[in-house]
């Protein structure tokens, strides 16, 4: 598989830039307009007429707003350790913030893993007591702030979970890294990943949910990216199913000392993966 992500990012072709904040560009994917509409008419046409079509773009923007948010708490605990941050794109599947270079420690990735759900943990604390001052009957007011509640829940919550691309993954890698070595440790998670992907498309498959599996499926090709990318850079074999991981020598990467070198790097959520952009 190619290492170079920006096929996934689309950054040059696919997306325009919006802005830039503390020398960080943000870039908007040109799918969201078009999920924008799709939205807007799904509503008008169940019957709520233009105030509701208006209102579903509103809970869009607002949930992009808590996607980008949430990476820029990766791009600023990157720049805490001198990592800097190209760019953050939004899509429908969520956000992907372009990393100057990659953690150098487990530790480095730790936080910036984790420096995402955080965010997400205290919008969603605060949209609580918002809704406790302001109160949570019908209305434009209550809809926004139950979109607030409910979206950062599961930004937070998805994203944890122990799979590759999601943040979840790196906290594993980053963990097991301490006592198993890089290579090992990044088996280890694209395993349990590879499970949970497969698990999450054969219950999507029975109950009809198209689009979870397409999620499903995103999350396996990635979970494999990411160990084929770690497998090239310690010299091991790249080209093993996800099963035939927990197998691999713990040895593999031989110089647990060793720095990556650095290169630049994207961080994928759907709502993240820190990759180099070329090859090994």
């Amino acid at each position: 598989m190619s290492l170079r992500m920006e096929q996934l990012a689309g950054r040059a072709r696919w997306t325009w830039s919006v802005g830039t904040l503390s020398g960080i560009e943000t870039r908007v994917h040109w799918s969201v307009g078009l999920f924008a509409l799709y939205l807007a008419l799904s509503a008008a046409w169940s019957g709520g007429g233009a105030m509701s079509a208006g209102l579903a773009v509103c809970a869009l923007g607002l949930v992009l707003g808590f996607v980008w948010l949430h990476e820029l708490g990766h791009a600023l605990m990157a720049r805490h350790y001198g990592i800097g941050t190209r760019s953050i794109t939004l899509s429908p599947l969520g956000g992907l913030a372009s990393l100057s270079s990659l953690p150098r420690t487990p530790k480095q990735e730790l936080h910036v893993a984790l420096a995402g759900p955080l965010v997400n943990v205290a919008l969603f604390v605060f949209a609580l007591m918002v809704g406790q001052v302001v109160g949570r009957e019908v209305g434009v007011a209550a809809v926004l702030i139950d979109v607030a509640i409910w979206s950062n829940a599961m930004l937070a919550l998805f994203n944890l979970l122990p799979v590759f691309p999601m943040d979840g993954g790196r906290v594993m890698r980053a963990w097991l890294e301490r006592s198993r070595g890089r290579l090992r440790a990044t088996e280890i998670t694209a395993t349990v990943g590879g499970y949970l992907a497969l698990a999450l498309g054969i219950w999507a498959l029975a109950t009809g949910r198209l689009m979870t599996v397409m999620i499903a499926a995103f999350v396996w090709r990635l979970g494999r990216v990411e160990l084929a990318h770690v497998r090239a850079r310690a010299g091991a074999p790249t080209g093993r199913s996800f099963r035939s991981g927990v197998g691999a020598p713990v040895g593999a990467w031989t110089d647990q000392s060793a720095r990556p070198p650095r290169a630049g790097g994207v961080a994928v959520d759907i709502p993240h993966i820190e990759r180099p952009r070329g090859g090994s």
